[in-house]
């Protein structure tokens, strides 16, 4: 095991089951074992309302401050827990500056880009793609549906082809056209 004092406490990052993340987070607390689940608000948008919900900011990890000696099996028995991160074969200690940045992080509004309002993409707009398939693949507006859906051209792909977006799932790109 790695070179850690008995009594030291020390931060790992451990993989969790597929959405799961919040549910082990608690378990680990119910345990009394120090952890950071960390999350973000985002804003989602069903055909009738927008929602804000947390989302994880790490999907699929959970860390835990714990005694490697001592706490490791109780981890790894947690429901929902699937491994630590490992290098070398042993779990990969992560410093306290790091999981001090996580923790500012949280909830920081420059992680969760507000999408624009519908009538602000005209065609021939540079846009980004926030979620779905395509998410983080930048394109221009081609064609715009009512305000509520949008054909988007993307170029990077190696080829131009257009797909069917929902305008809540599209950010104006700064450097774009703005007809």
């Amino acid at each position: 095991m790695t070179n850690s004092l008995p009594n030291e406490k020390i931060w790992y990052a451990i993989t969790v089951k597929s959405r799961h993340d919040a549910k082990v987070y608690q378990r680990l607390i119910d345990k009394n074992i120090e952890c950071l689940y960390a999350t973000y608000t985002a804003i989602r948008q069903w055909k009738d309302r927008k929602k804000k919900v947390e989302m994880p900011l790490f999907p699929g990890y959970v860390f835990v401050k714990i005694n490697l000696w001592k706490e490791r099996v109780s981890v790894l028995e947690t429901y929902g827990v699937s491994r630590f991160v490992q290098l070398s074969n042993e779990p990969e200690k992560i410093s306290e500056q790091d999981i001090q940045l996580i923790q500012g992080s949280q909830n920081n509004e420059a992680l969760n880009p507000q999408p624009e309002k519908f009538q602000d993409y005209k065609i021939g707009s540079e846009v980004k793609i926030l979620d779905g398939v395509f998410k983080g693949h930048k394109g221009s507006v081609v064609e715009n549906i009512e305000s509520k859906r949008f054909i988007i051209r993307i170029d990077s792909l190696m080829q131009a082809f257009s797909i069917n977006v929902e305008g809540f799932s599209l950010k104006m790109e700064k450097n774009g056209a703005n007809n």
